[in-house]
């Protein structure tokens, strides 16, 4: 599992890094033109990236709580599955991405109704 979620960040990465170099190129060939290049519209509207950040929050406090519960039980000697943990961990980091991911998404949002403002 752990495997498959560092696989996962890496390919975001290397993604994100492709779409870097796709847009210098783009902006390269825009000055070339003598013309401003334009701001990509974002993928991901604004209501999408606020209910992401809502629900990746609910994921972190959801796998906090039974992370605490877990260890409560581990104090008392109980046996607990190992599997629980791995659970909660994949919890913990889709809610941690999903925060992250739909900050960047905001932060997109407003500097294209920032940028689209400017040029009204």
């Amino acid at each position: 599992m752990i495997i498959m979620y560092i696989s996962a960040v890496f390919v975001a990465f290397l993604l994100r890094h492709q779409e870097r170099i796709h847009y210098l190129e783009l902006k390269l060939e825009y000055e070339l033109l003598g013309k401003p290049m334009p701001m990509p519209k974002p993928k991901i509207p604004t209501l999408e990236s606020w209910l992401n950040v809502l629900l990746g929050i609910f994921l972190i406090l959801l796998g906090s709580l039974s992370l605490v519960t877990e260890l409560i039980v581990m104090k008392d000697n109980l046996p607990v599955p190992r599997e629980q943990f791995t659970f909660i961990a994949v919890v913990l980091a889709t809610g941690i991405t999903m925060v992250i991911f739909g900050i960047q998404s905001l932060q997109r949002n407003h500097q294209f109704a920032k940028n689209n403002s400017a040029q009204c």
